[in-house]
């Protein structure tokens, strides 16, 4: 795994290496952070983290997806999700196949709530989580979430790699 931290993203695929594997089409270049997890040395996707100082309904709203009114921090998370490639997702990217492939897992919305409750909330729709994260309090599902995102990764890349290897037979 290799954690990043505030750095921008090329527009360009060819100014991507190995270790930073990540370019946007988008228009939103610096996540607050990233986790890019390799298997067996190969890119196999990334969960993108941005952090936000504000209540959740002022991040995340869905009666302006319904009305297609989405707010610029809407926008900025679900760019996030829809935007990011990889050349090097599942090795070189040669195959059609995975040249399509979004690299992103996840996006995660992570915000404080200073009333107590401690959770998440999914919209996968858009590949966005809401997850709140307060100093002081129990973060067990912070961790659990993690490690379920990961397996998932994981996973996608063990199934996405037994069809290459079958196409190739």
């Amino acid at each position: 795994m290799h954690l990043v931290y505030e750095a921008l993203l090329p527009s360009q695929s060819r100014l991507t290496t190995m270790k930073d594997p990540l370019y946007t089409r988008g228009t939103h270049n610096c996540p607050d952070g990233r986790l890019d997890v390799f298997r067996n040395e190969l890119f196999i996707g990334t969960i993108i983290f941005d952090f936000k100082y504000r209540p959740r309904n002022s991040i995340w709203n869905e009666k302006l997806i319904v009305n297609n009114q989405q707010n610029e921090v809407m926008r900025q998370l679900v760019s996030y999700g829809d935007h990011l490639h990889s050349p090097y997702l599942f090795g070189n990217g040669s195959h059609p196949l995975v040249s399509t492939l979004s690299p992103v897992q996840e996006v995660w919305a992570i915000y404080p709530n200073r009333y107590g409750t401690s959770g998440s909330k999914e919209y996968a729709d858009h590949k966005v989580s809401l997850i709140e994260l307060t100093p002081g309090l129990d973060h067990t599902y912070f961790v659990e979430k993690l490690k379920l995102s990961i397996d998932k990764l994981v996973q996608r890349s063990k199934t996405i790699m037994e069809f290459l290897d079958n196409i190739k037979v």
